[in-house]
């Protein structure tokens, strides 16, 4: 079973898999986690400790569910992974998690803020649809900044991904 199965038979009762109510749900669990990372990395600014797996956890469940929201609009997998070689990103504080995490939230928040928008209004494929795209494109560009810092990029994140999917089934 793959991620998207999952999704779909964890939610069935729910709601229709990447629909509007989805794309508000996977919006929530987003913020959510994205959250969560930047309390880790204050955490770790703050008191000088180390949250290194715990944070490894928390890139690996922003991974799925940006995963889950790209497919809501028609991003998902090599398309998406196509798009973002595309993208040319500043990488001047690429080393830096705090800088890593404060963008990887604003980059969400405007997410948030598109479907927002897209739920009072009523849009399921315009203006808004496009915008989404291009704040998950680059979510995932600062998510996988985040996972190099803390050495999971590329293969070892896909495979933590699986990982944790295979413990869920």
């Amino acid at each position: 079973m793959d991620l998207f199965e999952l999704h779909h038979k964890m939610t069935a009762h729910l709601f229709p898999a990447f629909s509007c109510h989805d794309e508000r749900f996977l919006a929530l669990a987003l913020y959510g986690e994205a959250g969560k990372l930047a309390n880790m990395i204050k955490k770790c600014w703050r008191d000088n400790v180390d949250l290194g797996e715990d944070i490894k956890n928390e890139i690996t469940d922003i991974r799925i569910y940006l995963e889950l929201m790209a497919k809501c609009f028609n991003i998902e997998g090599a398309k998406l992974d196509d798009l973002i070689s595309k993208i040319f990103v500043v990488e001047t504080h690429d080393d830096d998690e705090r800088f890593i995490a404060l963008a990887l939230c604003n980059r969400v928040g405007r997410l948030g803020s598109i479907i927002e928008t897209r739920w009072i209004s009523n849009e399921t494929n315009g203006l808004m649809h496009g915008a989404a795209q291009t704040e998950i494109l680059y979510i995932r560009i600062y998510l996988e900044m985040m996972a190099k810092l803390f050495d999971i990029d590329g293969v070892k994140l896909n495979h933590r991904v699986e990982q944790k999917l295979a413990k869920m089934i």
